[in-house]
Formats: C-alpha cells, structure tokens, sequence
C-alpha cells in the first residue's frame, strides 16, 4: 500500500506464499486491534479483502434481515388478513345459520300458508260451486220473471187497446146521446112566394127537429142575383152562408134573439126580397144560429135559387149547394 508521505519508497518484500496447508488466522475485530504495530503487505490485501466480504456479508445479512422481516411481516399480515376472514367468515356462519333458522322457520311458515291456502281454495270451490247453483235459480227465476213480464205486457196491451176501445165506445155513445139529445133547427118543408113571377117574399117555416129545447134561434137571409146562369158563383155563395152565421152568432149571444123552440115546435119566417129581381137567378143564402141547453152554439147553413126569367109554376125555390148545419 503505497505511503502517504511523498518522496519515500517502500522496499519490496519478497512475496509469501501461503501453503494449502498453512492456516490463516482471521483479522482482529475493530475493538480488538492487533498487538504487533505493522504486518507485511500481503497480509493488509488479504485483511481489506476479508474485510471487504466481511461487509458484503453483513450487507448482505442486512439485506436478509430486512428481507426475513419483510417476510415476517407479511406473514403476520397474512395471518391478521387470516384471522379477519376467519372472523367474518365466523360471522358469515352464524348469520348463514341464522338465516337457515328463520329459512326454517319461514318455509314452515310458507307450508302454513300454503296448507291454509289450500283450506281457502277448497272454501272458495264450494263457496263458487254454490255460488253458480245460485246463478243458474236466479237465471232461471229471470227467465221466469221475463215469460212472466212478456204475459204482462201482451195483457196490458190487450187492456190498452180494450180501454181505448171502452173509450172510443164511450166517445161513440156520448156522442151519439149528444147528437141524439140536442136541438136541430131547420127549414121545414119549402121556400116559397107569394107573387106570380116575381117573389118579393120568402116564406120559411123552421122547425125543432131535436129532442131538446134550442135556446135564441136567430135567423138571416142574404139575397144574391146571378145573370146570365154563367155568373153563378158557388165560392160566393158559400162566403155569404159563413158571412150571415158570423152575424147570427153576435145575435144568439147578445140574446137578442130570444126565439125558443121545444123538439117539434115550429115558427114562420119571412124575407121581404122588393121588386128589384126581374130576371136571372135569385140565390137566398143565409143561416140559422141557436144554443142548445149546455150553452154550445150550433148553426144550419141556407141556401135556395129559383129562375124567375121564365115563368114560374110551383112557386117554390130549390136547394142549392153550400148548406152546412153543426
């Protein structure tokens, strides 16, 4: 090893070998240092050499230490990580035996259930069973009651259309005891005059021919001239019979006719015509008003014609068209 103090040399000891059979003592530790002051150089390199693997040695125990505790450490963490699935595992059991206690207890449960609901099915079976029993009496009974309701209404209907027939009977015969029982007033026999060629008076005769009495008879003539026969106008007559009832009617009701005739009794009438019809058709168009005992009003419609442009023989008008009577 070469001196730190320059300018010195060292001489160069003769180079020991050591023999396979020599033994080497190993260097001093540090705290115990050697007793002779100095060592040949050889001796040094092999020291540092040993040295050297000395410390590579404690590296490398070092090294194994750390990596033992490493180890060790690992292994403790591998039995906490071993002891803590165990424990949850524990835990995992019981809750697992547990939960196969209340599985138990729920399937008995659920057995339970299924047996009562089985008891509940069979009720509801017989409860539907009568149920339908039941359906088919009132399906029956409805069907009864619908023949039962069809014969009702076939027999109200027959009952309607007797009731309306009683009453179309009753209608007929209260109508036919009115018309049988009220007054009918009308001209009896004919219409005649009392000149030659020319009548200047009409001479009626009316007459009751009801079966009761006919209250404030009132009686209205309208002269109508028609020449040539061409001109005769059975529209205008008819207005004038409906005019001469309008007229009437005002009478029977301001009782100003206070004529009465019982069934049967008759009255003359006569209508002063002048001389003023010289040839042509005389038309007397006029009507007859009167009330019967329930204070209903009832008119006969007039109307005679006669030809005075030729001579007359029987003296005598003849009926024309436009005669009503109500």
């Amino acid at each position: 090893m070469p001196d730190e103090t320059p300018g010195e040399t060292i001489p160069k000891e003769p180079t020991h070998r050591i023999s396979p059979r020599e033994t080497v003592d190993p260097p001093s530790p540090p705290n115990n240092p050697p007793t002779q002051a100095t060592q040949p150089v050889g001796t040094q390199e092999n020291g540092r050499e040993i040295q050297n693997l000395k410390d590579e040695v404690r590296t490398a125990e070092k090294y194994m230490i750390w990596l033992t505790g490493a180890i060790a450490f690992l292994a403790l963490c591998t039995i906490a990580v071993g002891l803590l699935q165990w424990n949850v595992m524990s835990g995992q059991l019981s809750e697992m035996k547990s939960s196969s206690g209340q599985t138990d207890r729920l399937i008995d449960k659920t057995r339970i259930l299924a047996e009562n609901a089985g008891k509940q099915a069979d009720r509801t079976k017989d409860l539907a069973d009568r149920m339908k029993d039941q359906a088919d009496r009132t399906k029956t009974i409805a069907e009864q009651a619908v023949v039962q309701a069809k014969a009702t209404n076939e027999l109200a209907a027959a009952a309607n259309r007797t009731a309306a027939a009683s009453e179309s009977a009753n209608k007929l015969a209260t109508d036919l005891f009115k018309l049988q029982n009220r007054p009918w007033v009308g001209v009896d026999g004919e219409v005649g005059f009392d000149n030659d060629t020319v009548p200047q008076r009409a001479n009626y005769t009316l007459k009751n021919f009801g079966n009761s009495p006919a209250f404030n008879v009132s009686m209205l003539i309208e002269p109508q001239l028609f020449f040539p026969a061409s001109t005769l106008n059975e529209s205008q007559i008819t207005e004038s019979i409906t005019r001469q009832c309008q007229i009437a009617e005002q009478d029977v009701s301001t009782a100003r006719a206070t004529v009465l005739l019982f069934p049967g009794d008759k009255t003359p009438k006569s209508w002063t015509l002048g001389d003023r019809y010289i040839k042509g058709f005389l038309v007397l168009s006029g009507c007859v008003a009167y009330k019967d005992r329930d204070g209903r009003l009832h008119h006969t419609g007039l109307c005679h014609i006669v030809g005075f442009d030729v001579a007359q023989v029987a003296k005598t008008f003849d009926t024309c068209p436009g005669r009503i009577a109500d």
